[in-house]
């Protein structure tokens, strides 16, 4: 969060420091969900998630083999 000077302060009113803290709020916005995911899972298409679901499957095993040759070396 952006921080004021205490001697700068004065010169900062109600509406300024809501704006302030609702960009900062937006800034830091974390989505549960990619665009991607959200626009697969909107189709309905069950072959398409079934498909998608089997890339992030196979995208976790990677990493996880990745990460146990690199515990190994």
């Amino acid at each position: 969060m952006l921080k004021i000077h205490p001697l700068l302060s004065h010169k900062i009113d109600t509406k300024e420091q809501m704006l302030m803290d609702f960009r900062e709020s937006v800034r830091s916005y974390k989505a549960k969900s990619s665009c991607l995911e959200i626009g697969i899972l909107k189709t309905k298409d069950d072959k398409v998630i079934g498909m998608f679901k089997d890339a992030i499957q196979e995208q976790n095993h990677s990493k996880i083999i990745k990460a146990e040759r690199e515990k190994m070396q």
